[in-house]
């Protein structure tokens, strides 16, 4: 979480990474196939540090709305499309992972899609309209739904019937 492997007393707040940094590096391992392993570093008392609990508790509620895209995936065909998203699979499913806000329109490349294609935002279960143009995949997130998500470190959007 820190430069350090392990507590250091001398390390502050701004000493450690954001958490929408370390979903970031979550959802990076995982689309490539990897794990992430953190280390929590406890005090000499072993009590676990305040901030790395927090860190812990802010990627578990991210965990709770969009682990679907994370638990029991495997990487898909590509694992990104430009540096903003990433993918991963499960079933007949592949999840597009939005890094940081995507704004009112996703743009996927990546996707090879049919009249039978879906997305869905995994975070509310809402249909989102997408057409196919210039070999790409155009997602429309309408401003309400990008209200809801409010500052999340990353967007997942659940893909189906994708080549």
């Amino acid at each position: 979480m820190t430069v350090s492997f392990g507590y250091n007393r001398a390390e502050t707040v701004k000493d450690y990474a954001s958490p929408e940094k370390l979903i970031q590096l979550l959802v990076d391992a995982v689309s490539r196939g990897g794990n992430l392993l953190l280390d929590i570093g406890p005090t000499p008392d072993g009590r676990i540090p305040v901030i790395m609990e927090e860190r812990l508790l802010q990627m578990g509620s991210w965990l709770e709305v969009n682990g679907d895209a994370i638990y029991g995936t495997r990487p898909w065909r590509v694992f990104a499309d430009g540096d903003k998203v990433r993918y991963t699979a499960k079933g007949d499913a592949v999840y597009a992972i939005a890094l940081g806000q995507p704004g009112t329109k996703v743009v996927l490349s990546a996707p090879k899609t049919s009249k039978e294609t879906s997305a869905v935002l995994l975070a509310s279960g809402m249909p989102l309209k997408w057409k196919a143009a210039g070999g790409a995949m155009q997602i429309e997130i309408p401003a309400s739904a990008l209200l809801d998500l409010g500052a999340s470190p990353a967007t997942v959007i659940r893909l189906g019937k994708v080549l």
